[in-house]
């Protein structure tokens, strides 16, 4: 969305907040928007969670070691490091994969009333959804939602922010046609979105902060989500990270030369 942490937070500002519109009566529970007016001195007194067995399973050094490295200095900044173990990770994927898809086949009928044209295997996506699905599984992945909401209201009454490395994989090459009809990769939708996705589907707020950049010159980053209703917290943390490691500027802007080796 931005590059600062600061920007973002503006950004924020701009969006987030109650919609009075008919319709969106439940917006209206939102508490006042908020954002740092000053950097951090410190991490003192900051909790991070961490499940290491989360994020080291399946995870490139390449992506894990500038991961560690950052949290060691975290640390060293006052932070204090809370283990714990993530539960049902393997119920809440599914969930989501359940709830996602079904949100990906509503949208493909709407595209396709319009006249529009999607990818075959987006448009598979959602055949398959359609024939497969019944509403009575989308109401249990949505009772998994809730129940796993209750688990992360309770992690975050231990801890300030939970970390993670930004996936199990860097960007990959866009190919020819992308930018026509999408991509529907899922291996590496998966990898990309492998611990952001939890997070999305209980709706906690998360931000990522730059670590490096990949063979391609493409950045990678460090994963943070917090509470509902926490994003201040998110932003001061980043904000401080990033006035010890600023942001770098990739040398391409747009689509890099990808080195297959």
């Amino acid at each position: 969305m931005a590059h600062t942490p600061q920007d973002c937070a503006r950004l924020y500002a701009v969006m987030a907040g109650p919609d009075y519109q008919v319709g969106s009566e439940q917006s209206r529970i939102q508490p006042k928007v908020t954002i740092p007016k000053t950097l951090l001195k410190s991490l003192v007194g900051v909790k991070v969670g961490i499940d290491q067995c989360w994020n080291q399973t399946g995870v490139p050094d390449s992506l894990f070691n500038p991961f560690q490295k950052r949290l060691n200095w975290m640390i060293d900044q006052g932070a204090e490091i809370v283990h714990f173990i993530m539960p049902e990770k393997d119920v809440v994927y599914a969930a989501h994969l359940m709830c996602f898809s079904n949100e990906i086949a509503s949208d493909v009928i709407r595209y396709q009333q319009q006249g529009k044209q999607v990818d075959y295997d987006v448009e598979m996506i959602s055949n398959i959804q359609a024939q497969t699905v019944r509403a009575t599984d989308y109401f249990i992945a949505n009772k998994i939602r809730t129940k796993f909401m209750r688990i992360m209201n309770d992690l975050f009454s231990k801890m300030d922010i939970i970390a993670t490395p930004m996936s199990k994989s860097t960007m990959v090459e866009i190919g020819a046609g992308d930018h026509l009809y999408g991509r529907s990769d899922a291996n590496t939708v998966g990898k990309i979105s492998y611990f952001t996705r939890i997070f999305n589907f209980v709706g906690c707020p998360g931000i990522m902060v730059q670590l490096g950049h990949d063979k391609n010159d493409v950045p990678f980053g460090f994963h943070m989500a917090a509470k509902w209703w926490n994003e201040e917290k998110l932003f001061e943390i980043a904000a401080f990270m990033e006035s010890e490691a600023p942001y770098k500027k990739p040398v391409h802007l747009h689509t890099p030369p990808f080195k297959t080796a």
